[in-house]
């Protein structure tokens, strides 16, 4: 498989979304809809549920969670080989994310692969920052299956809330700091109202 077999680029353009999610003025987060191809989408969707999940409930000040997760060793080569359509997804979104770093002037690539999966009428995650230790420069995360509200919002209190399209095959790009200067315009988020189980994937790149 090559890129145009996984990813629909006919109005993909990166420029735009760089200048978007990196505005100040804006609230960090943006969607692309139908960004995956369902063909793809299907068989990376069961490869992802085989994954040996770990449980998250926890609160940690106003932030509630409830939700799986696994993540996947990228200094083990073979690990990820273990799962071979993600290794292609992240082999070919590569050079997409290599475009977005030369665009926002960023340096460095993706080194860290997560899935989330959010049960039917869990909490999943209230408002929140990621820390800076989960990603710089750009966080990626691929729609993959069920049904759940992800936003992005001012604050905590969830002023300001905007709804991203996180239906089957799209893809959400979160603005994260390139610099340290950056770090106080990490966007607000929250993923709840989860109507059908979610499963979705996602790459970082870790400091």
């Amino acid at each position: 498989m090559a890129l145009d077999d996984i990813f629909n680029l006919e109005n993909f353009l990166i420029g735009d979304l760089v200048k978007y999610l990196y505005n100040p003025e804006s609230l960090g987060g943006i969607s692309i809809p139908g960004f995956m191809k369902e063909d793809f989408r299907k068989l990376l969707s069961s490869e992802i549920k085989n994954l040996d999940f770990e449980k998250v409930r926890q609160q940690e000040g106003l932030v509630k969670e409830g939700y799986e997760r696994v993540y996947i060793n990228f200094d083990n080569p073979e690990e990820l080989r273990e799962y071979p359509l993600i290794q292609l997804l992240v082999s070919e979104y590569s050079q997409i994310y290599k475009e977005f770093s030369r665009l926002a002037t960023f340096k460095g690539m993706i080194n860290t692969v997560g899935v989330h999966r959010y049960n039917a009428n869990d909490i999943g995650i209230t408002p929140h920052i990621d820390h800076i230790k989960e990603g710089v420069n750009l966080i990626s995360i691929f729609c993959v299956e069920g049904e759940a509200e992800f936003c992005v919002c001012k604050d905590k209190s969830k002023v300001g809330s905007v709804k991203l399209d996180s239906s089957l095959c799209s893809l959400i790009l979160l603005r994260a700091p390139r610099t340290n200067e950056e770090k106080k315009l990490r966007p607000t988020h929250y993923i709840g109202n989860i109507k059908r189980e979610k499963l979705s994937l996602m790459l970082r790149q870790q400091p």
